[in-house]
């Protein structure tokens, strides 16, 4: 069980991981994984806490996969919110 936590900013919406020493990164890669229960709920925990903080809202606990695929052992939902859609749009989606 390898857990991570994501949330997002509240005062840009932008999908956010925590990161070490209790930070928010945006890049999935850098976020704390979590590989038991009890660590991935304090995780959860400073989660909550920052939204209590009016850092972020929503934080959740999801699955990561091991390093080298990222994508593998995530949700679909969790896979677009970490990068991005799966079509292309926009200017440059001919």
């Amino acid at each position: 069980m390898s857990k991570i936590v994501t949330a997002n900013l509240l005062a840009t919406g932008t999908v956010v991981f925590l990161g070490a020493d209790e930070t928010w990164v945006k890049d999935v890669d850098k976020a704390v994984v979590f590989e038991d229960a009890e660590s991935a709920e304090g995780g959860l925990a400073v989660g909550l806490r920052d939204a209590e903080r009016a850092i972020v809202v929503d934080p959740f606990l999801t699955e990561k996969a091991p390093a080298g695929d990222g994508k593998s052992g995530m949700t679909l939902r969790d896979t677009i919110r970490a990068f991005g859609p799966t079509i292309k749009f926009g200017p440059d989606a001919v």
